[in-house]
């Protein structure tokens, strides 16, 4: 049976949001719908949220709330996760996701500087975005960058048997349900594991079914291969350009 106050609270963090239009530079992929949810005083010190792999901006349901009595308190969900557009053959990548990030800050929340916090695969979009502004090639002054789940170093990620079929076998996805998927990343990434009844795991459970989210796994986590590519230039371009 479906715990109503599970739903409620999916319902509760969509109803907190907005949505805005937006469209990458390159012109080779089409706008999409961007959902973000921002908390606290418009005039507080701007803080961003930034959610990882394959999640949304809900991961911030609890912190969030505690973080606004400080800050402005700012998350969005990137295109193919939680309630935003998710496309199919869309063109998902990480540095799509930093120029979102950038335009998002500088033009829907209009912050001319960020405290920014990133846990798993935001940490890589995280990381483009403060290249680029100690290059100042982004819009957005970094006052301070954290970076949380330690597989943002490639030599110490252990992708699961689960990562690594979405990554390479797309047709895997056709025998998944975002209710499967919800349970599975409840009894294997919480700790102490959570049941298909905990709230968290309905929640998600709805975010991954919101536009066929199951859909677009095989083409979201191929960010993998960008990783592995890029991440090393990321580190050391933030290591050689200290915070202003």
């Amino acid at each position: 049976m479906t715990d109503l106050t599970a739903v409620s609270r999916a319902e509760e963090w969509q109803a907190r949001g907005t949505r805005f239009s937006w469209s990458p530079a390159d012109e080779a992929a089409g706008p999409v719908e961007i959902f973000h949810v921002e908390l606290g005083d418009s005039d507080a010190p701007v803080l961003a949220l930034v959610h990882g792999f394959p999640t949304s901006s809900i991961d911030w349901f609890e912190v969030s709330a505690q973080l606004s009595a400080r800050y402005r308190v700012c998350m969005l969900d990137f295109p193919g996760y939680g309630f935003s557009d998710k496309p199919r053959g869309w063109g998902y990548s990480l540095r799509r996701d930093a120029e979102l990030l950038d335009h998002y800050l500088a033009e829907v929340v209009g912050a001319e500087s960020v405290v920014m916090v990133a846990h798993d695969r935001g940490d890589s979009v995280a990381l483009i975005h403060s290249a680029q502004a100690a290059e100042q090639r982004a819009r957005v002054r970094l006052e301070h960058l954290v970076l949380s789940n330690g597989n943002i170093y490639l030599p110490l990620s252990n992708l699961t048997d689960a990562q690594r079929l979405m990554l390479h076998d797309p047709a895997v996805l056709q025998r998944l349900t975002p209710e499967l998927f919800a349970a599975g990343m409840g009894a294997l990434m919480f700790s102490p594991p959570r049941g298909a009844d905990d709230p968290e795991v309905q929640a998600l459970t709805k975010t991954f079914a919101h536009a066929d989210g199951i859909g677009v796994l095989h083409e979201t986590i191929q960010y993998l291969r960008e990783r592995s590519v890029d991440e090393q230039q990321w580190l050391q371009a933030r290591a050689a350009a200290p915070l202003a």
